[in-house]
């Protein structure tokens, strides 16, 4: 006898499966670092059901997911991308 995969025993066990990451990271980085990630919840469920359950991927997807990742590393990267700016403006004078 066999047995399909039920879609959402999958979803419930990656599920846990994440909480438990999360809490892992959360012991160990500053909760204000962590939050920017929580954005990424959708892109990787989309990702996973595109590779997992055959779904089709869109292009709005695409772009959507492109700015989610250029927001988040903006975010990220702050301090970092604001010493590039001001070196940049530097540079014109």
């Amino acid at each position: 006898m066999s047995q399909e995969v039920c879609p959402h025993d999958f979803a419930r066990k990656g599920t846990d499966v994440l909480l438990f990451q999360l809490v892992v990271l959360l012991r160990r980085q500053l909760a204000s670092n962590m939050a920017v990630f929580s954005f990424m919840a959708p892109l990787f469920g989309v990702s996973f059901g595109v590779l997992i359950l055959d779904e089709p991927l869109s292009l709005n997807f695409v772009a959507g997911a492109a700015l989610v990742l250029l927001g988040i590393v903006l975010v990220s990267n702050h301090a970092w991308v604001s010493r590039r700016l001001s070196l940049w403006r530097y540079a014109e004078r």
